[in-house]
This record gives C-alpha cells, sequence and structure tokens, in this order.
C-alpha cells in the first residue's frame, strides 16, 4: 500500500491530535477507494457561499471527472466534532496528500469565501501536486436563503452535523465572488451542474488522465 507524505510528528499531512483522533484519521485514509480518473488530476475549489449547492456540485464532479469531494462536515461527523469545527480542514489537507499520491483528483466541499482564501488554497493544492480549479457556484440570494431555512430543519437532527443556519448566514454576508483578474469557471447554481461542469471543463480535458496507483 502506498502511504501519503508524513507531516511534523510522523503523521500524514502534519497532522496532530489526540491519539484517538490520529487513530482515527488513519482509518479514513485507509478507507479511501479508487475512482475512475477522467482528465488531468484537478484540485477543485468551490467558490459559493453557504446554501449556494456545493455538495451538488461536488457529488457531479466525483461523477464527471472521478473527484473526491471532502465535504467539511461530514469529516466533523466522522471525527466526532461539532459544527463549525475547523480542525476539519487539517483533515482534509491530510486527506488530499493521501489523494494526491495515488494520483486521484479531490474537491474542496467547503466554502472559500474570499480571494485570498481562495488563493491559499490554490497555492496548497498546487503543492500537493493538484492543478488547482476554481468553481464559482452563482446561486441567488433568495434560492440561498430557502435552503438555510431547511438546514435549521436538519439541525434538530442530533445525528447530522452541520454548521447551524445562524452561522451560516454571517458567512454569507463575507462572502466574496470570484473578481476581476481571478480565473474561475461560473455555473447558475439553481440549474441541472451536470451539463453546466461537462461544457465548462470539456477545453480543460485535453490531456490524458494519469495512471491510478492503489492508495
Amino acid at each position: 500500500m502506498a502511504r501519503g507524505r508524513k507531516g511534523p510528528g510522523g503523521q500524514p499531512g502534519g497532522w496532530r491530535g489526540s491519539p484517538g483522533e490520529r487513530q482515527q484519521l488513519a482509518a479514513l485514509l485507509t478507507q479511501l477507494p479508487v475512482l475512475p480518473q477522467r482528465g488531468p488530476r484537478r484540485g477543485f475549489i468551490l467558490a459559493a457561499p453557504p446554501g449556494a449547492g456545493k455538495s451538488h456540485v461536488s457529488a457531479a464532479l466525483e461523477r464527471i471527472v472521478g473527484a473526491h469531494g471532502l465535504n467539511a462536515d461530514r469529516l466533523r461527523r466522522q471525527m466526532g466534532w461539532g459544527p463549525a469545527d475547523k480542525r476539519a480542514f487539517m483533515v482534509a489537507s491530510a486527506m488530499a496528500r493521501r489523494l494526491a499520491a495515488a494520483d486521484q483528483s479531490v474537491c474542496l466541499d467547503y466554502n472559500s469565501a474570499s480571494p485570498p482564501r481562495r488563493a491559499d488554497a490554490a497555492r496548497e493544492l498546487e503543492a500537493q501536486g493538484f492543478a488547482p480549479v476554481v468553481i464559482w457556484v452563482d446561486t441567488p440570494w433568495e434560492v440561498r436563503t430557502a435552503r438555510l431555512g431547511e438546514r435549521e430543519l436538519r439541525t434538530l437532527d442530533l445525528h447530522e452535523v452541520v454548521v447551524p443556519a445562524e452561522i451560516a448566514r454571517r458567512m454569507s454576508h463575507g462572502f466574496i465572488a470570484p473578481q476581476p483578474g481571478e480565473e474561475a469557471i461560473r455555473i447558475d447554481g439553481t440549474a441541472p451542474v451536470e451539463e453546466q461542469l461537462r461544457d465548462a471543463l470539456g477545453p480543460l480535458d485535453e490531456r490524458p488522465a494519469p495512471p491510478t496507483r492503489p492508495l
């Protein structure tokens, strides 16, 4: 089995946590599947506020190009953490490193709210061996508001860990859409995304996909 690059303390991606958390992360890394890849290895960055439909885009990217969706809410649930715990991003980084070593694409399924944050994510993905691609999920405010209302009902289920609606709304106000000079693929977050993604990614698919290796 190929091993991911180790960080300080010998842990994947520089992860530092309790012994139990390190054991949980190691288990998650060994459970990562090898997905069929279509196109070069890429790291997708989603420019989208809460309620825009990031997870729908992430799921479509898995179907279209074989990108692994690294969803922050799901990682918090798997690690036993509460909503908005920022350690989920460290886990996502460790998983991205492991997937890069196996020539797998990834999608950062969490909010990259500003040009500086997206630039930081792109630099990290490039350092890990990915070709970064920013996707702007442009969804009207009224649609996002309705979706956040549905989220309030979901937070009543104690078995589902999501960022509470009131926090998500504050995050929405801090979102900055891609600016002139910032390369991004724009898709309509209210329309079926799969066809939009196929059209937008077509010009990027000219190079053959790299061979996959066992995780």
